[in-house]
């Protein structure tokens, strides 16, 4: 009889989580019946590393979306005819730039309402070579290094904790990943710069770290030039670093830390509670003695400070340290009356 009137509950509790679930799915798609149609945006020419630079679409290619399901093709055409259909991955809701690189490829910067995909494309073979999703993507002046944030689920049981990878797109899609990583693996890829870490055996180690490991970003990515410099903040319990990624022409990186104390970006404040410091613009400057003057401006945080402007030597910077990361463990899921 017990057992009867529990096993009577877990019913009911089931089929109000398909009643719950399915209206979920009729709201989402009621949703995405509403979404804008997809296009090539093609108007922010700083996320192929050109931002003075106009870079029209090729005139051969062009792309069509379904906003039913989010997917989307890469058109090749020939005479005004479309030749080849190339079935993007993903959920693709807008392409924002499509920028031509060395060795007749394509990169192609898209986003959706969780981050961005990238797709790199074969032109000779009308083919795609390589495909990832990230945060905040930025290629370096030179078209050869590919900076992002790690992807992560928007909702996981543990805090994200940032993690920031470098793309060498003079590399495979093999050499871009680790040993163990699958090609059809679209999140685990790339070359981790920051934070040095001790691997342990967990791809998936950013999305489940205590609140004392977890890294914030604190800005967008700076390069210089000639590519071989590479600027950005990041945020570890509060305390704010800059980060410079001194990049090799092989691919060896050098990475480097410069703190910052809340009061000398905003003197009325002695607490990052009070301000959260976020680099607004990077510049780096050669000097006479083979060093580097970095200049630095924040982001202002209207009613607390206009933030006061910084510069460091890069020689006043130190390396960067290697940390610990210890998996969690996660709670099991409890099936409660």
């Amino acid at each position: 009889m017990v057992y009867a009137q529990r096993h009577g509950k877990i019913k009911i509790m089931i089929n109000a989580i398909r009643s719950i679930a399915l209206l979920s799915v009729v709201f989402a798609a009621s949703i995405c019946a509403q979404r804008p149609t997809g296009q090539i945006v093609q108007m922010s020419p700083e996320l192929c590393g050109k931002p003075d630079a106009s870079i029209p679409v090729p005139a051969n290619i062009s792309a069509s979306f379904d906003i039913s399901d989010g997917t989307a093709q890469l058109l090749f055409l020939r005479n005004n005819a479309v030749e080849k259909r190339l079935d993007l991955p993903g959920v693709v809701d807008q392409i924002d730039e499509v920028c031509p690189i060395s060795n007749q490829r394509l990169l192609i910067f898209s986003s959706n309402t969780v981050g961005a995909t990238l797709f790199i494309i074969d032109l000779t073979k009308s083919a795609l070579i390589d495909s990832f999703w990230c945060f905040k993507p930025a290629l370096s002046p030179n078209q050869r290094w590919l900076v992002y944030r790690k992807f992560y689920p928007r909702h996981t049981q543990f805090p994200p904790s940032e993690e920031y990878l470098l793309y060498d797109l003079e590399r495979s899609p093999e050499q871009n990943r680790q040993a163990g990583i699958s090609l059809e693996d679209y999140m685990y890829v790339g070359q981790a710069i920051f934070p040095k870490k001790k691997l342990i055996d967990a791809p998936s180690e950013h999305t489940a770290q205590t609140g004392d490991r977890v890294h914030e970003e604190a800005g967008a990515f700076f390069w210089t030039q000639d590519s071989h410099l590479l600027i950005f903040g990041d945020s570890l319990q509060r305390h704010f670093s800059v980060v410079a990624v001194i990049i090799g022409e092989s691919g060896q990186t050098e990475i480097k830390l410069h703190g910052v104390e809340v009061k000398d970006v905003c003197p009325p404040t002695t607490s990052p509670d009070d301000f959260a410091v976020s680099i607004a613009s990077a510049d780096a400057e050669a000097t006479n003695g083979g060093d580097f003057l970095i200049k630095l401006s924040f982001t202002p945080n209207p009613g607390v400070c206009d933030p006061k402007p910084l510069q460091f030597s890069l020689s006043d910077f130190h390396d960067a340290p290697i940390e610990t990361f210890v998996k969690p463990k996660r709670k099991k899921a409890v099936l409660t009356q």
